[in-house]
């Protein structure tokens, strides 16, 4: 880029340049495992186990196939800053399975059923 001014002789002369923009280049994930790889909070999936690749969840949600159940635990007499949670997808056309489970030790006003 550049501007220019007009010069009384007819021409022109270079006031400013600047470098053209560069994008950065983003190699698309080719699964949604890539996908989840590139995520930050890695902790949130060190216990996943999934079925292939898992493409599989993206087609059965979009074909309205994919099942899925969770839930979370907080026991407050046994510890007020541990929660954990519990995440089962499955596919009802290709019986294909995903299991996600963490938990989370954290400041006993933050630790709950929901967080």
């Amino acid at each position: 880029f550049a501007s220019v001014q007009a010069s009384s002789s007819g021409g022109v002369t270079i006031h400013s340049t600047l470098d053209l923009p560069v994008e950065k280049t983003v190699d698309k994930p080719r699964c949604l495992l890539d996908a989840i790889r590139r995520l930050p909070n890695q902790s949130l999936w060190q216990h996943m186990d999934l079925d292939g690749d898992g493409n599989w969840i993206i087609d059965a949600l979009l074909g309205g196939t994919l099942a899925v159940a969770h839930d979370g635990s907080f026991k407050e007499h046994v510890d007020m800053s541990v929660c954990s949670a519990g995440l089962v997808l499955f596919c009802t056309h290709t019986n294909k399975l995903a299991t996600i489970s963490c938990a989370e030790k954290t400041r006993p006003g933050t630790a709950s059923n929901y967080r």
